[in-house]
């Protein structure tokens, strides 16, 4: 998806809980017109808490609420469901090799063809063409604008066919090609809004003119349920329902957005009846229960989200003993997960075996290609004396050169969750005699500390199925990429390499699961990921809201023209 930056980032103001609970809307009833007896409806109006602060720009790809809420004022072709799979929005249906849209010719190549609905408009009215669409692939590929996209690299030409039809041309097979012109994927441009101002950047070579325009904030207008009327920064933000939505106008009259990023604050908020629905994934586990307890108004509903796992350093780790694979396999089996999930995640979700989220279609077929990995302490330090270790008088085991085996352990130690698995996993191992250093994340920001840490890293994995592809032996991160690479574990393997190679040009969905089992055996039996236990996607949800699912991914909106109050 397009990435735009801005110079600076507002500051977001944390709002107190009598400000939340005095901005609360009230639920819908009946009453009278001004002046009359003719009974009126009163509007559909609710209140959603971002536990993730004031976004910076509606396009920007951030953690947390800043997705949900692109979910609500971002439309496309497509939109993605909670298991990553793509539905018609604005076009009339979804290119794939069964309906004969989604071609892979023999060279390798591919041709797919997108029709938009017929009627479609903008939030402003402006119909919706494939202009636009044009557009958008003509900025997506300017390289003097930072809206880089993998998509891009693979496309070779996109011509239009009609009014509402665009064909497009690939240079080589794409996987993720059916998330073109979705939120995550050259999400489409306004052409009558964007081409003066984009033309005049491209003529003075100023492209930060172009990114840093108010459209990409206050003045969105985009293709989703809902528009924006209004935003106060580090206060709140105003959607009302988009009038030209094209699978119908939202349920919701609007939603009122508040910002505020103390969970304390959140939750005495929700409990005194100012909040609705929260979006993102600042609520954790204690939240669960403390809403269980204590809301009469409501449910925190419970999903599972990307696990959390251990990170090994495969490259020149210290000790190098940590490219060892029985050594690893040894510390995994000294961690009681279960015990883990039960106190640190209060037994909301269950321990992870593997790179495989819950809840896709395959689940069944591809969980039994997973490794897994018994709890057994006694063992595992059996396979660590086997490898030439000894315990000494004080419990931690020594080599033969009477050296302490001492390993670090990294984590994000502002995040409770985090700093909690951290300090367990140390005990569990320091049980079995191998001693732990346990220190914080190097500084954001610091490419090269960040991915040269010495041992083990703490932290949550992103487990969609197409992001394995991260762990391609091009994707370390190096000097030479100003260690800006993506495989974190610096993991290079030529097996591996061959597999991913494959499932990046797998288009059939069969035949491409049946590759993925194969690339997630490859990573649960080397342990390039030492899988702990899932994370709990929590949403508050009122009462009287229907409709609403929790969070799981990024797709807790992904119907929220659905939404509804009681």
């Amino acid at each position: 998806m397009f990435k735009p930056r801005r110079r600076g980032r507002a500051l977001v103001a944390a709002l107190a809980a009598a400000i939340l609970v005095a901005g609360c809307a009230a639920p819908g009833s009946q009453g009278a017109q001004p002046g009359g007896d003719t009974p009126q409806t009163t509007p559909k109006r609710i209140t959603a808490v971002s536990t993730k602060g004031d976004p910076l720009v509606v396009l920007e790809k951030l953690e947390g609420a800043a997705d949900t809420i692109q979910e609500l004022v971002s439309g496309g072709l497509g939109m993605i469901d909670t298991q990553g799979n793509v539905h018609p929005e604005y076009a009339e249906t979804i290119p794939s090799v069964e309906n004969g849209l989604w071609k892979v010719l023999g060279d390798g190549s591919m041709e797919m063809t997108w029709s938009i609905r017929e009627g479609a408009r903008w939030q402003d009215g402006t119909p919706f063409t494939a202009e636009d669409l044009l557009f958008t692939i003509r900025v997506g590929q300017d390289s003097a604008l930072p809206f880089g996209d993998p998509a891009y690299s693979s496309l070779d030409s996109v011509e239009a066919l009609d009014a509402r039809t665009v064909f497009a041309k690939w240079k080589q097979p794409y996987i993720l090609a059916e998330r073109m012109f979705t939120r995550v994927t050259a999400i489409p441009l306004p052409q009558h809004l964007l081409e003066p101002a984009y033309l005049e950047a491209s003529a003075s070579g100023a492209a930060a003119g172009f990114v840093e325009q108010r459209y990409w904030s206050e003045d969105y207008v985009g293709l989703g349920p809902y528009k924006i009327s209004a935003w106060e920064r580090g206060s709140h933000m105003v959607l009302d329902a988009n009038e030209h939505y094209v699978l119908g106008r939202p349920k919701l009259d609007g939603i009122e957005v508040r910002f505020n990023e103390d969970v304390s604050a959140v939750v005495a908020a929700i409990l005194g009846g100012g909040v609705d629905v929260t979006l993102g994934s600042g609520l954790e586990a204690e939240q669960v229960v403390e809403l269980r307890n204590n809301w009469r108004d409501g449910q925190p509903g419970v999903g599972i989200a990307a696990f959390s796992g251990i990170i090994p350093q495969f490259l020149n780790p210290r000790p190098a003993l940590v490219s060892n694979l029985e050594f690893r396999r040894a510390l995994l089996m000294a961690i009681n997960r279960q015990e883990m999930a039960e106190t640190i995640r209060l037994g909301l979700v269950p321990v992870a075996h593997g790179y495989l989220r819950e809840g896709l279609p395959e689940y069944q077929q591809l969980d039994a290609q997973l490794v897994k990995y018994p709890y057994d302490p006694n063992q595992a330090a059996g396979m660590i004396q086997s490898l030439g270790y000894q315990r000494g008088p004080d419990g931690t085991f020594h080599d033969a050169a009477g050296e302490r085996l001492s390993v670090q352990l990294i984590a994000d130690t502002g995040r409770t969750d985090e700093r909690n698995a951290q300090v367990a996993i140390a005990d569990y191992w320091g049980r079995i005699g191998v001693e732990t250093e346990l220190a914080p994340n190097p500084p954001r920001g610091d490419q090269e500390a960040g991915a040269t840490f010495p041992a083990f890293r703490v932290r949550r994995i992103t487990d969609e199925p197409e992001r394995v592809a991260e762990f391609q032996s091009s994707q370390v991160p190096l000097p030479e990429n100003r260690f800006r690479g993506r495989n974190t574990p610096r993991y290079q393997s030529p097996e591996l390499d061959r597999l991913l190679e494959r499932y990046n040009v797998t288009i059939p969905r069969p035949e491409r699961m049946e590759v993925f089992g194969q690339v997630i055996r490859h990573i649960s039996d080397q342990l390039v990921v030492m899988p702990i236990y899932y994370n709990v996607g929590v949403t508050a949800i009122s009462n009287r809201l229907k409709n609403v699912i929790p969070r799981t991914g990024t797709a807790q909106a992904w119907r929220s023209f659905e939404w509804d109050v009681e």
